[in-house]
């Protein structure tokens, strides 16, 4: 149980900055968002992850393809897909809820 506890608070570190880049590094280490390639755009053309400051995450899927230059969303068929919420104000929430769950979990044992 400690090592999900010291998981949680370094997860809350890394969430609470705010930072994008550090918030998406955390949320990638736990497999909650896609990374890894290949991720393909309508056209079947395969897309790369670029840092976008423009985005609301600051990253996006991008298709290089000439005629094409499609984005898509980070978030896209992941729990966070049809939030508002920046990833560092969902990841919070989840957080919390884990703690209280955990802590809760450990008061019954």
């Amino acid at each position: 149980m400690s090592r999900i506890i010291d998981s949680l608070q370094k997860l809350y570190r890394e969430v609470n900055s705010q930072d994008q880049e550090r918030v998406f590094n955390a949320v990638k280490k736990f497999d909650l968002i896609h990374h890894e390639q290949p991720v393909r755009c309508n056209k079947g053309h395969q897309m790369k992850m670029l840092v976008a400051p423009h985005r609301n995450d600051g990253f996006s899927w991008r298709c290089g393809a000439r005629g094409c230059r499609t984005y898509k969303s980070i978030r896209q068929n992941s729990l966070f897909a049809d939030s508002k919420l920046k990833l560092w104000q969902i990841m919070m929430i989840l957080i919390n809820w884990v703690s209280e769950f955990t802590q809760n979990k450990t008061h019954i044992w």
